[in-house]
């Protein structure tokens, strides 16, 4: 009896920490929506030669793929300018 509580206790430990595991590192393919607004709000001072014609106001546009944006690949949360 108290192997098969041993061996349901191991698995159920296992699954929540492969589940978490793959949580966790999931990519979220697009940036923070108010990370997006603020380089919105910074596009004018950064655009004198209209060269961030990618930057796009549509919501839900991904500013990780913008010219002149860095955001991490896991959490897609932005790291530089």
């Amino acid at each position: 009896m108290m192997v098969i509580k041993f061996k349901w206790l191991w698995f159920l430990r296992t699954t929540v920490l492969s589940v978490l595991l793959v949580l966790e590192g999931a990519p979220t393919g697009a940036c923070l929506e108010h990370e997006r607004i603020a380089l919105l709000q910074l596009k004018p001072f950064f655009n004198q030669h209209n060269e961030l014609a990618d930057w796009d106001a549509v919501a839900g546009s991904d500013c990780c793929r913008w010219k002149g944006i860095e955001c991490n690949t896991t959490s897609g949360r932005l790291i530089g300018l």
